[in-house]
């Protein structure tokens, strides 16, 4: 039961490369594990799930703390999937977010997940990645999700910076 884990807001006691082998399990990312504390401790808001001090969960998001919000790196061990942790984890991130608008990006498959939350699908989120195939995107990154005709990603073009 989930009740038996206990959530945290904080990055103390997190082994990061623990962290990067529950983005990979999960699955949903494979990620360098300084990489990985750099995002999370760069975020505004950061919850852990531990079970008897195993890290079996996590995810984080970014906010302007007004208006909009955007939470990243849901990921529950798959052991611990099925058992409301998911849940759990993202009820607390929006009550302390406190944002009329919250944002995500969902693998596919997990939508009706996210629509049991209150989640409703965008009609016009769009993307500027310089590389489809990035490591630091979600397992089914846009490479993967342009050949199952997800996306249509074309290649950036250098920008020119007026100023």
């Amino acid at each position: 039961m989930s009740d038996d884990i206990k959530l945290r807001f904080d990055t103390t006691g997190v082994d990061w490369a623990v962290a990067a082998n529950v983005l990979k399990r999960a699955p949903l990312s494979i990620r360098e594990p300084d990489k990985i504390q750099a995002t999370f401790e760069n975020s505004n808001l950061v919850c852990f799930a531990w079970f008897n001090n195993e890290l079996v969960g996590m995810a984080r998001a970014l906010s302007d703390g007004v208006y909009q919000s955007v939470i990243y790196d849901l990921c529950i061990l798959p052991e611990h999937q099925g058992k409301h942790l998911g849940s759990r984890i993202m009820k607390a991130l929006t009550k302390r977010l406190n944002t009329p608008s919250v944002v995500l990006w969902s693998v596919p498959g997990k939508e009706k997940f996210y629509a049991r939350l209150g989640f409703n699908p965008m009609l016009t989120a769009m993307a500027l990645v310089k590389d489809p195939d990035y490591e630091g995107l979600p397992v089914l990154g846009l490479g993967i999700m342009r050949f199952f005709g997800f996306f249509q990603v074309q290649p950036c073009r250098a920008i020119a910076r007026h100023g």
